[in-house]
């Protein structure tokens, strides 16, 4: 991927009229590269993919209407896919093992002290007296 500043340096050395590949040693990329960006004539966007659907997502409301029905207890997600196996999900054990998690609500963690232990103190005569045998 190409920084914003490289992009901008071809853009600043196509104004003199430098060829390709001056211009690509100069922004330290490829000559295609070069071209292909003065051929668009804009900075190249990253489009974000649509999102697919799943084959658990015609589970979904099963799914979290379970985890919510099990509270204060987690269901495994070894259960949940025994059961979505059972209502005809094709899906594996690696597809319903991240689509689980998400419905899993999250339990407020208890605080937890931190242990203290205390030490007996002993007193200098009693050190002293246990150095003599």
């Amino acid at each position: 991927m190409i920084t914003k500043e490289v992009y901008v340096e071809i853009e600043v050395l196509r104004k003199p009229a430098f060829s390709l590949r001056k211009i690509a040693t100069g922004g330290s990329c490829a000559g295609n590269t070069v071209r292909s960006h003065l051929a668009q004539g804009r900075q190249s966007r990253y489009q974000r993919r649509k999102k697919r659907t799943s084959q658990l997502s015609a589970h979904e409301t099963y799914l979290r209407d379970r985890q919510a029905a099990a509270q204060p207890q987690e269901i495994p997600t070894t259960v949940l896919f025994r059961e979505m196996s059972a209502l005809g999900n094709i899906g594996g054990a690696s597809q319903c093992a991240p689509s689980c998690a998400q419905y899993q609500i999250a339990l407020p963690t208890p605080v937890q002290r931190p242990l203290t232990v205390y030490a007996p103190r002993l007193r200098p005569r009693q050190v002293a007296a246990e150095r003599t045998p």
